[in-house]
């Protein structure tokens, strides 16, 4: 490739063979797990924080992951993407600066890469659809917008969040928030959403027991029924960031998709009157 403009910082690819009889690329029950393992260098140095969007990829319809994430301390960014190729992983990645991120020399190099071979992965991932915005929900200022994939029960799936982060510190604002948010994803694929409604509460309250945000050293402090806009919903309070912080969310089921109304909050303050305006404003259209 031409030398670049100067807004990267550098491009590399790397190429890791692994056992056929460990993972191929047809293992489908098994890639989410493995793209989740490559996910675990950045995890240590950023954390979840610093995973801004995922997305998918496939090469001659083998199966791949695209990682966008930031490092806020240093003000870089880092592009990668993998691909599992038979029993292949291939790593391509880009780091630059920030404020760079949508530079077309990201792209052009990523998009530059191909095999060989050009032959067609005969057992190819399911590529879902990304879910649309559904509702409004007034939110204290300008709001960022980030994907992820999750592994659903028949294939990936998109999860979509709408956040907004008052200051870009670890600073609250005057009502004692951190950060308000919508995550919400397409769940008409999974066999819960046509089950009766106490099969489907009982899957709230286990996600609610398994959110990543507990999971992650945090803690519960309380998981009670409660409503939304009219309808039922398991609402979870805890203590995550070490102790740090408290969050609440609100998690329900509507018109097929799953969505969680989250206000992480400094400690014993999730129940301010700014948190409960936010979760009393949100409405289906």
């Amino acid at each position: 490739m031409e030398a670049t403009s100067g807004m990267n910082k550098s491009y590399s690819v790397t190429c890791i063979e692994l056992p056929a009889t460990i993972v191929h690329s047809d293992s489908l029950n098994l890639l989410s797990q493995l793209f989740g393992l490559t996910q675990m260098d950045y995890l240590q140095q950023f954390g979840e924080g610093g995973l801004m969007n995922t997305w998918i990829k496939n090469i001659h319809k083998y199966p791949g992951r695209e990682f966008v994430w930031r490092d806020p301390k240093t003000n870089t960014g880092y592009t990668r993407r993998i691909f599992y190729v038979k029993n292949k992983l291939y790593l391509l990645e880009v780091s630059y600066i920030t404020i760079h991120q949508h530079n077309l020399e990201i792209s052009t190099f990523l998009n530059s890469f191909e095999l060989l071979n050009k032959e067609t992965n005969p057992n190819p991932e399911p590529i879902p659809k990304i879910p649309t915005k559904k509702f409004s929900i007034d939110f204290p200022g300008p709001t960022i917008g980030r994907r992820q994939v999750i592994q659903g029960s028949k294939g990936p799936s998109y999860i979509v969040t709408e956040m907004y982060q008052p200051n870009s510190g670890k600073d609250f604002d005057a009502s004692g928030n951190f950060a308000y948010g919508v995550n919400f994803t397409d769940f008409s694929q999974e066999a819960v959403v046509n089950q009766p409604e106490d099969i489907q509460q009982k899957f709230l309250y286990e996600n609610a027991r398994n959110s990543p945000l507990v999971l992650n050293g945090g803690k519960i402090k309380s998981i009670e029924a409660s409503t939304i806009d009219g309808t039922w919903c398991v609402e979870a309070k805890g203590i995550i960031l070490n102790g740090n912080m408290e969050y609440r969310a609100k998690t329900f089921f509507k018109d097929k998709y799953l969505y969680q109304i989250l206000v992480m909050s400094a400690l014993d303050k999730s129940d301010n009157p700014a948190a409960n305006a936010f979760m009393e404003s949100f409405h289906i259209h």
